[in-house]
């Protein structure tokens, strides 16, 4: 696990919509080498928040379910189990069949070129057009922090999946991470279920989903 840098700010999280036209992005690159690289950027960093290293070598080996909860796909890291977003749980489980060989990006990246490849290299190899945002680790790994920590898991879960031993880090999180209505905190705070949470002004308007959407 590594420590948050000084003088370290937040690259801020892409909306629904930014993710939405990513995704469709993705599927309309001119081949299935770029499409599969596209497309394992946008889950490791959606779905699991995986640092560059992490992506650069991240494979079908190291994608499992859970032995309990079959739903629930985890990627296997040296230092931790990382929970995937199920929203894209989906374009994951493709991905392991296409590349069940070797890393999922299709090609033997060092640490040091994953590194590199922000979103300034990134758009020498990628197909983005005018309109659509820029692929950013930094941006994807934020978006899927925020929508973690929506979900309201403690913040010694969040460090522990999120690699980090820092909480530092949820100091810049915080701004856009969703905040439940009084009556939610409060009845959870107090060691109530949040029975409430249905009622018209307590509805969750959180991170939405990050997958493609469907017709």
């Amino acid at each position: 696990m590594t420590p948050l840098r000084r003088n370290a700010y937040l690259a801020l999280p892409y909306t629904a919509d930014e993710t939405q036209a990513l995704f469709e992005v993705a599927e309309a690159q001119r081949n299935a080498r770029a499409r599969r690289y596209f497309r394992t950027l946008l889950v490791a960093g959606l779905g699991a928040g995986l640092l560059s290293g992490e992506v650069a070598v991240v494979a079908a080996k190291h994608v499992l379910r859970h032995p309990v909860n079959p739903r629930l796909w985890v990627i296997v890291l040296p230092d931790r189990l990382v929970p995937v977003r199920q929203d894209v749980t989906a374009v994951l489980e493709e991905l392991c069949a296409s590349q069940p060989e070797g890393p999922l990006l299709g090609e033997r990246v060092s640490e040091a070129a994953a590194v590199k490849h922000r979103s300034h290299a990134l758009r020498r190899h990628l197909d983005i057009p005018r309109g659509v945002p820029q692929l950013s680790l930094s941006r994807l790994r934020t978006t899927w922090a925020t929508a973690v920590l929506s979900e309201g898991v403690t913040i010694a879960e969040f460090l522990q999946m999120a690699g980090t031993t820092s909480a530092k880090s949820l100091e810049l999180y915080l701004p856009h991470v969703r905040v439940r209505t009084d009556l939610e905190w409060m009845s959870i705070a107090s060691g109530q279920p949040p029975c409430e949470q249905n009622h018209p002004s307590a509805r969750r308007e959180g991170v939405s989903a990050h997958a493609p959407r469907t017709s």
